[in-house]
């Protein structure tokens, strides 16, 4: 059995944070800062030299190679005091990176370089590392024995951990090229620097560390915790050479446990959770094409040769990241299925994996496993669910379109129950996560897609299952308006508040465009009552932009007004609601331009001489800022709309994905 996963995240942030908060930067100093230089110097001129290296923390469970703390006698009076002083100089240039100041400390005392300077244990190398002073490790790891730097504080880290930990390469080889033990050296709950980085997705450092890494160095567990921790921070590469480092399917079928705390924190029981395998139903790795591959291999080498766009390459890298990851679980699988199929099921059941996959919506891993086994299809969950009824209970429209793959069959899945005798119609009747709901903005829009599910899976099952009742004796369409009520409501409110309030901006823009109609910039011939400027181009500019705000702005207020007095039944939300509200909100934002457009151009006709040219800048800059601040700000919520009215109903199009 593995030993129980520690991932120690939060005390791994917890304490190089802190260190780093008292710091205020992870940056080297060039100059190091002078009041401490000239407190270090004048300490070191006026003090004796210490006569060892003291521990602060008595209980330490680890000293330096050379100190034996049964035979040092603890120092008293002013020695105390010269000691205690000396050490928080100490800290405080390690913490600055300050190496003048250290280096002034260090001439008087040598003894400093090893000697744990803090309550936790902590050596100047410690402090020094947890906060990236590179230029400070360099200098003080030379003035070091070899053995020093295997010194642990009270937590059982050795300094070489903390810059595992922070992911600084050359920190970590200017401690590796000191000592090449400390690589092996572990540190809490017997975690290796190479996992300590893996954990804490420190992918450089990982890439380090594993070249100095075989096979001998770590137990089947050390490697199958490795393992994990590559796959759960999109360490493919990695997590693939282990598994051809270690082919023989021990780690595919190792299962990860969680322990369970009992009284007074103490480790209760243990509980068997997923394979590796199961690490990647929370990951995308859907296949990419030649195309896409090449594509992104080409803005990989672009990115390259440009660096100011390497903030970018994260875009383009996802592609690569799917291959990989597939790669892994491909290998995963192939692996497990040398066992016998018995062994191979109880081992993807115990969590379901494909149920777990469908939760997510990863219909990637889904398909890989029933292409070679397609009996898994017709497994059962412990709430006696198919993964289409899970699909449903969560919402996740791509796996749920794998239904229309299996032909007749599907009306088997669509008339089994549960245990509540719920059929896959009250499923869809239930309300979903709050996580699938806040996929839209607004509770108008959410109901509009809860109703786009309910009516999908009604496409699929026979008219019976829709009268059928459940253990509370309510039929699916029952079950829906009970659970939706309370979105019912909100979704009234936030309907006719979202209209009140557009309703007044049209308003106002509506009779500005009415009013500037009939006061033209330049004004009117009195004799003809002709607009003087009619000839030029920005006039022409003018009357359109104003016409279109005209226009526009009492269209949105129809639209408006139409939500207003909507009856607000259950079914206006799938199809009428969301209309009226995307033609209202383009006709808003057009009127907008429209009244932008026209205040622009009237700068143009008015001051159109050469040394007014900074105002028509002023104007155009104001133009572009005010259009691109309502499109900013309002963005999505149109293009929510638009995907509700519209693109919904490309929502459960036929799946690209093959089940068989």
């Amino acid at each position: 059995m593995p030993r129980k996963i520690r991932v120690q995240k939060s005390r791994w942030h917890t304490q190089i944070g802190d260190k780093k908060k008292r710091e205020g930067s992870s940056k080297d100093k060039n100059d190091g800062d002078s009041s401490l230089h000239s407190v270090a110097s004048q300490f070191a001129d006026e003090s004796e030299p210490l006569p060892a290296v003291y521990p602060i923390a008595q209980d330490s469970p680890t000293t330096t190679p050379q100190h034996n703390q049964n035979q040092t006698p603890q120092p008293k009076g002013n020695e105390s005091g010269q000691r205690s002083l000396c050490y928080t100089l100490m800290y405080q240039a390690a913490m600055k990176g300050d190496w003048q100041a250290a280096a002034v400390l260090l001439q008087r005392n040598p003894n400093l370089a090893s000697a744990q300077i803090t309550e936790s244990g902590d050596t100047a190398l410690h402090m020094a590392a947890a906060t990236s002073h590179t230029k400070f490790v360099r200098q003080l790891v030379g003035r070091m024995a070899e053995g020093d730097l295997l010194s642990k504080n009270k937590y059982g880290y050795t300094a070489f951990c903390y810059a595992a930990a922070t992911g600084i390469v050359e920190i970590a080889a200017v401690m590796r090229e000191k000592n090449e033990n400390l690589i092996n050296c572990p540190g809490n709950n017997e975690m290796k620097p190479l996992y300590i980085a893996a954990s804490l997705g420190n992918k450089d450092m990982v890439s380090y560390l594993y070249k100095f890494t075989h096979v001998k160095d770590l137990s089947i567990t050390e490697w199958f915790d490795l393992l994990i921790a590559t796959i759960r921070n999109n360490m493919h590469d990695t997590a693939l050479d282990i598994l051809n480092k270690i082919n023989d399917g021990t780690l595919a079928t190792m299962r990860t446990t969680t322990v369970i705390l009992g009284e007074n924190d103490s480790p209760d029981t243990t509980k068997n959770k997923g394979t590796a395998l199961h690490e990647l139903t929370v990951q995308d790795i859907s296949e990419i094409s030649a195309s896409q591959e090449a594509i992104t291999e080409s803005f990989n080498t672009m990115f390259a040769a440009v660096p100011l766009l390497s903030r970018f390459k994260w875009i383009f890298e996802q592609p690569l990241v799917r291959k990989r990851a597939r790669l892994v679980a491909e290998r995963l699988w192939a692996q497990m299925q040398r066992m016998e199929r018995a062994d191979v099921l109880k081992l993807l059941e115990e969590p379901p994996i494909l149920h777990e996959a469908a939760k997510v919506g990863n219909v990637g891993l889904i398909t890989m496993l029933t292409c070679s086994d397609p009996d898994l299809i017709w497994k059962l969950d412990c709430n006696k669910h198919y993964i289409f009824h899970t699909a449903v209970l969560h919402r996740q429209e791509n796996v749920f379109s794998l239904i229309h793959q299996i032909g007749s069959m599907k009306e088997l899945i669509a008339i089994s129950v549960d245990d509540n005798h719920n059929n896959i119609m009250h499923l869809a009747g239930k309300l979903a996560t709050p996580e699938r709901l806040k996929i839209v903005s607004g509770a108008a829009l959410q109901m509009q897609r809860e109703l786009l599910w309910f009516k999908e899976v009604e496409k699929v099952v026979p008219p019976s299952c829709l009268e059928i009742r459940n253990r509370q004796g309510l039929r699916p369409r029952q079950l829906f308006s009970k659970e939706h009520e309370p979105l019912l409501t909100k979704g009234e409110t936030w309907m006719k508040e979202t209209a009140n309030n557009c309703m007044i901006v049209a308003t106002l823009i509506a009779t500005v465009a009415f009013a500037a109609a009939f006061t033209l910039p330049g004004g009117n011939n009195g004799d003809t009552g002709m607009p003087i400027l009619k000839k030029r181009t920005w006039f022409t500019v003018f009357a359109v932009s104003n016409a279109v705000a005209l226009f526009c702005s009492t269209a949105s207020i129809i639209m408006f007004l139409s939500i207003l007095t909507s009856r607000y039944q259950e079914d206006d939300f799938l199809v009428s609601l969301p209309t009226k509200l995307m033609f209202g909100l383009t006709a808003l934002f057009t009127s907008i331009v429209g009244v932008v457009f026209a205040f622009t151009t009237t700068f143009f006709l008015l001051f159109h001489e050469e040394e007014t040219l900074v105002l028509k800048w002023i104007a155009v800059s104001a133009c572009i800022l005010l259009i691109t601040l309502f499109a900013g700000l309002h963005i999505k919520l149109w293009i929510d709309t638009i995907r509700s009215a519209y693109w919904s109903k490309f929502l459960f199009r036929q799946s690209k994905h093959s089940l068989y």
